[in-house]
């Protein structure tokens, strides 16, 4: 897992804001096809472009060979609910070289986060428990060896498809909002 400064984040939360106001976020009313209206919106496609290239730069990916999501995944994560359990990306069919790149646009905390396990954890646990193993008291040990990254307004996580990542119940009593895309290739 790396943290990414990037410029126009800012540029898409602000946006994100504006779209949305701020009342309709933090009531929960944003609907999924809102999300897709906004995804097409001439502005968000410029600035999701731009957010690509400056991570194209900055990670040195070879602009020939880069294969980028063309419209990111949009998340809701409300309060009390239950986000994704802790997997790898692997586990869900994406190659050895997929790296995601996930962004918060509102409302992120450590109430709230993506959880990643610990590097040391990682090395000593069995990934197929992640499957038919998976249990309520599998996801409490996984949280307590895990860490919860904290993010300034201008950053972004990404991380590749070997990584154990999962959102337990979000118990910040705000919802979040984010999108993430992923790169293969």
């Amino acid at each position: 897992m790396e943290i990414l400064k990037i410029k126009k984040i800012l540029e898409i939360k602000s946006y994100f804001l504006e779209h949305f106001g701020l009342e309709k976020i933090k009531n929960n009313k944003i609907n999924n096809d809102e999300f897709n209206i906004f995804a097409e919106s001439k502005k968000f496609i410029k600035l999701y472009k731009q957010i690509i290239t400056e991570i194209i730069k900055q990670k040195k990916f070879d602009k020939k060979t880069i294969c980028i999501q063309d419209k990111p995944t949009f998340r809701k994560y409300i309060p009390n609910a239950h986000g994704t359990s802790f997997h790898n990306d692997y586990l869900y069919g994406h190659g050895k070289k997929t790296y995601t790149f996930w962004i918060p646009l509102y409302g992120l905390s450590k109430l709230n986060s993506v959880y990643f396990l610990k590097k040391k954890f990682a090395k000593r646990f069995d990934v197929k428990k992640l499957g038919a193993g998976y249990s309520n008291v599998l996801e409490k040990k996984l949280i307590k060896e895990s860490e919860i990254p904290t993010l300034h307004n201008n950053e972004i996580i990404t991380f590749n498809s070997s990584i154990i990542h999962g959102s337990p119940k979000n118990l910040s009593g705000k919802t979040r909002y984010s999108f993430d895309f992923r790169k293969t290739c």
